[in-house]
């Protein structure tokens, strides 16, 4: 990727993020670089391009996710799964802050991006575990609740927690919290059920 289309991602997630999509204009976006409106056009073709560079991440990640489902079968193995669920948001922090704050926008763009097929399989495939009867009601419930700590830690208005938190604070804690709600220790190669 040139460095200039690289910058121009840059200002457009910082413009998207504070003033939100709607509201960014492709000359507010090419001012700040100190190029033309039509300058930018040879980098990307419409304000919407620029979005959906900027998100295609989440894509890729919903791609793994999908793979890594049919290895998951029980609360031990969502235990070693979600740590790394938790570096990656980590690591976009900034693309999830771009996600909620432009949550309207993204949802009347992504009918258009995003793989029918691959989001229909994710959902099934989640869905065929929350109603596999051949795992306990317990394990079903913790990785539902599980995963909304997640959802609301990281997508809580305001995303204070999110941002301000050092990862290095912020991580363990939420590992923490993840073991506690699944009922297992998290982050060690021996997962040892805690007993209440």
């Amino acid at each position: 990727m040139s460095e200039t289309r690289e910058r121009i991602l840059e200002v457009a997630m910082d413009l998207f993020i504070s003033h939100g999509y709607d509201k960014v204009s492709l000359r507010e976006i090419a001012e700040p670089l100190g190029i033309t409106k039509a300058a930018l056009y040879y980098h990307f073709s419409s304000k919407e391009d620029i979005m959906k560079v900027l998100v295609q991440p989440v894509y890729d990640a919903m791609a793994q996710a999908a793979g890594a489902l049919d290895e998951v079968r029980d609360r031990g193995t969502w235990a070693r799964n979600i740590p790394p669920i938790i570096d990656w948001i980590l690591e976009h922090r900034r693309l999830v802050e771009l996600i909620q704050v432009n949550h309207a926008a993204l949802g009347s763009m992504v009918q258009d991006w995003i793989d029918s097929e691959l989001h229909r399989s994710l959902h099934t495939r989640f869905d065929e575990f929350m109603t596999d009867e051949s795992l306990s009601v317990e394990d079903r419930v913790r990785v539902a609740a599980a995963l909304g700590v997640l959802a609301g830690v990281f997508s809580f208005p305001g995303g204070s927690l999110r941002t301000d938190i050092d990862p290095q604070v912020l991580r363990p804690l939420m590992v923490q919290m993840v073991g506690d709600v699944l009922g297992v220790e998290v982050g060690s190669s021996a997962l040892v059920e805690r007993t209440a």
